[in-house]
């Protein structure tokens, strides 16, 4: 299906802050529901030995991480995380909110609101070790043949 949306509940089981979202997908291929393919990193079969699909079929899709903004959400031990995903063909997005059960105020985060989308291409690009190489290895030439003063901002 090429779009699709999911929601889940999380508890959390500590106080701390909620830095990323790391997600993954498994495609049923067949209609008997016995051939997968799955994107999850490996260690997922330890935590859910019976998880559908081959771990050796991750070649060349990988996990999708979304970071949190900023510093994070703040989240208290016991906390109702509420995330949304939804899916098109071409992009994932979340919405993230925690309700805070002590005083009923709730903390959202949505990438709506500071989503980068990227082109199918763009993404292959950004991905390619080689082309960070050759990036990287541009600018740190041109620092080093150029009179670079960094440039620092600071708000008071």
């Amino acid at each position: 299906d090429s779009h699709g949306e999911a929601e889940q509940l999380v508890k959390a089981t500590a106080d701390g802050r909620v830095n990323a979202v790391i997600s993954w997908w498994v495609l049923q291929l067949d209609q008997e529901g016995t051939i997968f393919y799955s994107t999850a990193p490996k260690w997922i079969k330890k935590l859910q030995p019976n998880f559908p699909g081959d771990g050796n079929w991750c070649d060349h899709w990988k996990q999708c991480i979304w970071f949190v903004p900023g510093k994070g959400l703040s989240v208290s031990k016991g906390a109702d995380i509420h995330l949304h995903a939804v899916h098109s063909d071409i992009s994932i997005s979340y919405d993230l909110e925690v309700q805070n059960q002590k005083t009923d105020i709730g903390q959202r985060f949505s990438n709506q609101d500071f989503q980068l989308i990227l082109s199918p291409e763009r993404i292959a690009t950004y991905s390619d070790n080689y082309w960070r190489h050759c990036v990287l290895s541009a600018v740190q030439n041109a620092v080093k043949t150029s009179n670079f003063y960094p440039c620092y901002h600071i708000s008071l």
